[in-house]
């Protein structure tokens, strides 16, 4: 009866726009905005953890990047069950196994503990943004999408900003284990909106699924499509530092190379996750905008990677700018990093979104994956003191700049094929 009755919805529910936003995009955004909020919330309560457990900087950067790996290795079959059984239906399963993932953290007792708990986390968030992008995908019109998207990313920046202020102050009142209880519980009551009151998607709604043969057979036509590995190199370097940085090291770097002290960190990280929120919504309508005006997304995006790399540079640089401002700054340029999901979703069929963010997403979290653990083993192997902190960070910053300078000239090189102009 569920289905049937969805089937039967998306155009009343099209013409009412309150309705609309309220039941096929603020479910989604929602689940991005937790999303984001588990991926942030280590770089504010780190040191609670290892007051907790006693673990050094590897231990946490283990503890933290467990959320990135699950989350990676979900992304593939994220993505054929996406296109399968549709984002309502996938994403309720799986936020209440990331419900499940801040209980079993909440009460863990060891760094054992809270790497499961953090696995399971990942594995229940990583729908949230390929369900969204498809969900977005199968509403909006194909010029919209950007905007669609960027909106969904300022939910995330939103979920970045209550990992901050508001999350410290909840740890401070009632401790980090009950406020991880209390996100269980947030957590499983946005399943029960999404699966309840989302609609299914009018390109989805009674159509029958395809056989997981065809999925698997349009994963391998993506995976050797020329213009998907255009584009993902540099995507790849830009969204997993970024991913890397804000989740985490962000707050260590402002700590150990700039010597701000944790409330001072805290409120830097606030202003990074402010910019990202005005970055998402800015980036969506200008790129919509440029699009009327005949510049075409692929531009836009390429051009804000340059700068955020840009960023990156003057942070390593000893130009007296004060390095909150600069993170703040990244943290801005830091939502374009959403756009290339809305430039390769229009240069393949609508049947195929989840899957092409999906790939694209994979990529993007084991590079992160590898960034936040690749710096802390740098940070513990070379930083006995303070100083030689500072070494470390910028040693990794400028690692990750060299290959996002490649990835982007990759990107940019000029190409006769047709599918690259």
């Amino acid at each position: 009866m569920r289905d049937t009755a969805a089937a039967a919805e998306p155009e009343p529910i099209r013409r009412s726009l309150t309705r609309f936003l309220l039941t096929a995009f603020v479910p989604y955004a929602l689940g991005y905005f937790l999303s984001y909020l588990y991926r942030g919330v280590n770089a504010v309560i780190g040191d609670d953890l290892r007051a907790s457990t006693g673990i050094d900087a590897l231990g946490l950067g283990i503890v933290t990047s467990a959320y990135l790996i699950t989350f990676a290795a979900m992304q593939i079959p994220v993505g054929l069950l996406l296109d399968r059984f549709g984002p309502r239906r996938i994403g309720t399963g799986l936020l209440l196994i990331a419900a499940l993932g801040a209980l079993v953290f909440g009460l863990a007792q060891s760094w054992i503990g809270l790497t499961i708990g953090r696995g399971l986390i990942g594995i229940g968030v990583s729908a949230c943004l390929v369900a969204g992008m498809k969900n977005n995908a199968d509403w909006w019109p194909p010029r919209q999408i950007p905007l669609a998207n960027g909106l969904i990313m300022a939910a995330g920046g939103l979920g970045v900003l209550t990992s901050t202020t508001p999350v410290r102050a909840a740890v401070d009142l009632i401790g980090w284990r009950e406020t991880f209880l209390l996100l269980a519980a947030a957590t499983a009551l946005v399943a029960l909106y999404l699966f309840f009151l989302a609609p299914d998607a009018p390109r989805t709604a009674g159509r029958p699924h395809s056989r997981l043969r065809d999925q698997l057979r349009g994963m391998a036509y993506l995976v050797r499509h020329p213009m998907f590995w255009r584009i993902a190199p540099a995507t790849v370097v830009v969204q997993s530092s970024f991913i890397s940085y804000q989740s985490l090291w962000a707050g260590q770097w402002l700590a150990d190379v700039d010597g701000m002290a944790p409330g001072g960190v805290t409120t830097s990280l606030q202003t990074m996750a402010l910019a990202m929120i005005v970055g998402s919504v800015m980036m969506g309508w200008l790129t919509v905008s440029a699009d009327r005006l005949g510049i075409r997304p692929i531009r836009i995006a390429a051009a804000l990677n340059v700068l955020y790399l840009a960023t990156l540079a003057l942070l390593l640089l000893p130009t007296g700018l004060a390095g909150a401002a600069l993170w703040a700054v990244a943290g801005f340029l830091g939502a374009a990093t959403i756009l290339p999901y809305a430039v390769l979703a229009q240069f393949f069929p609508p049947e195929l979104a989840g899957r092409v963010s999906a790939l694209l997403n994979v990529l993007c979290f084991v590079g992160a994956f590898l960034l936040q653990n690749g710096i802390a083993v740098l940070v513990d192997a070379i930083a006995p003191t303070g100083d030689d902190a500072t070494v470390a960070h910028r040693l990794a910053m400028a690692a990750i700049l060299a290959a996002g300078i490649v990835g982007q000239i990759w990107w940019s090189w000029p190409r006769r094929s047709r599918a690259a102009r």
